[in-house]
């Protein structure tokens, strides 16, 4: 292993749990996602056990603080990596079901209020495709989730036809993201092949 990687991996083994931050990219999930590769390489009892401190750490923090659907710190990340670890053999998905439930209610909630106020990709944002992203994946396991995430696809293929639209006044300000503009088209290419796919 390169140098710079076991420093990384030394640091983590020898780091104290973050207390309040359960995110996928500066807290202690990044720090579980990084030593999970690391170990199903290696089979290392340590990382395999600071694995378990951390993610109890998590447990912990989702009992005392209120945390957000966000897949970039909050339940949708989470829950990704949480199953991501019972493909890697490191959880039982019968241990998760019901904390994965109860995950996908807040963050279905969350998406049905943000769904209210979508009204133009104007304020369509990157942290709200993950999100929704998330639940695609959690469809086989709750069928709560299937009318939502019809209604935000619903949405966001008028939106996205308007928003290509040449002229379309609910788009002139403010200015529209690169991000948004290239997530558009790529929703509107897809859109247009399976419709031509199905005729």
């Amino acid at each position: 292993m390169p140098p710079v990687l076991q420093n990384i991996i030394n640091a983590i083994l020898n780091s104290t749990p973050d207390k309040k931050d359960i995110s996928l990219t500066t807290g202690n999930s990044g720090r579980i996602l990084f030593l999970t590769i690391y170990y199903t390489q290696t089979q290392d009892e340590t990382c395999h056990q600071k694995i378990e401190e951390l993610l109890e750490e998590n447990f912990a923090i989702l009992n005392r603080e209120p945390v957000t659907a966000s897949f970039h710190n909050g339940l949708a990340g989470y829950g990704w990596l949480l199953q991501h670890l019972v493909k890697n053999h490191l959880l039982d998905q019968d241990d998760l079901i019901n904390i994965l439930a109860q995950s996908d209610e807040v963050i279905m909630g969350e998406i049905h209020q943000k769904l209210n106020t979508l009204k133009d990709l104007t304020i369509f944002d990157m942290e709200f495709f993950q999100t929704c992203h998330y639940l695609f994946q959690r469809l086989k396991k709750s069928g709560c989730i299937k009318p939502l995430l019809t209604e935000v696809v619903n949405r966001l293929e008028s939106m996205t036809f308007a928003f290509l639209k040449d002229g379309h006044p609910t788009f002139q300000e403010p200015a529209i993201p690169e991000i948004t503009l290239f997530l558009s088209k790529c929703i509107c290419t897809d859109i247009q092949k399976r419709k031509a796919k199905n005729s």
